[in-house]
């Protein structure tokens, strides 16, 4: 399984399950480069892939610190060193705001890991984007773009339709303007649907016109997927020459 780190470089893990104490059952990637993805809601693992299915509950602020403390006493990480933490997979981050901010809180004052180690994904809630620009620790954050012209994207993500690119674009540059923080956006290719050159040529435009990082990646696979993401070296290839996929 791949993941891709915020220095634009694919790394492999793999997902490791916690049962909560309900018997919900939590998933956490590790990556030997210190990745750890942080997922704010519990669902269903479906396969040996680690891939989720099914939405259970929010976790509370002590199951999402307890995931990290775990995966990070399984990291090779040395006494000294902190892990960096996405907050992204099963459910959408900020539509567990408050537990994972106060998690966020708690892994930064008591057990030290810098504000730069956390990064939020989310879809593109902008009442979410704008709220935590107002927090005080400036964390990084990452939004799952997927396609730059509405119509695509709303195919893609359908919350889009509620907060379409211009205004999303335009929290992105808020939140950068507040924070000093580049925005990322990620983009993942799915074969034959966003992976054309036409639409490539698209985000990396919006990327460069926002100051944002431009991260590139298959989907995770799914057997129930009716679509496939795109080859990993044609991936290579729209990272090297966005307008020539």
């Amino acid at each position: 399984m791949y993941q891709q780190d915020e220095n634009k470089a694919l790394v492999r893990g793999y997902f490791e399950a916690i049962e909560a104490g309900d018997a919900a059952c939590i998933e956490v990637f590790l990556a030997p480069d210190y990745i750890e993805h942080a997922p704010p809601h519990p669902g269903l693992p479906s396969g040996i892939e680690g891939a989720l299915v099914g939405y259970q509950r929010s976790l509370d602020t002590g199951e999402i610190v307890e995931q990290v403390m775990r995966a990070r006493h399984r990291s090779r990480l040395g006494p000294d060193e902190h892990p960096n933490v996405v907050f992204m997979g099963m459910g959408e981050p900020f539509a567990n705001y408050d537990n994972m901010w106060a998690a966020i809180e708690r892994l930064h004052d008591d057990a030290g890991i810098s504000a730069r180690n956390f990064t939020v994904s989310t879809v593109g809630i902008i009442p979410g984007i704008r709220r935590i620009a107002r927090e005080r620790l400036p964390v990084n954050l990452a939004v799952s773009l997927h396609a730059a012209n509405d119509q695509l994207r709303n195919s893609l993500v359908p919350i889009n339709r509620r907060y379409p690119i211009a205004d999303l674009v335009d929290a992105c540059r808020d939140y950068f303007a507040i924070k000093g923080r580049r925005v990322s956006f990620e983009g993942a290719l799915i074969d034959g649907v966003n992976d054309r050159s036409q639409y490539q040529a698209e985000l990396a435009a919006l990327a460069r016109n926002v100051r944002a990082h431009l991260n590139t990646l298959p989907p995770h696979p799914h057997r129930r997927a009716a679509s496939r993401g795109r080859a990993m070296p044609r991936v290579h290839g729209v990272r090297a020459h966005p307008t020539r996929a």
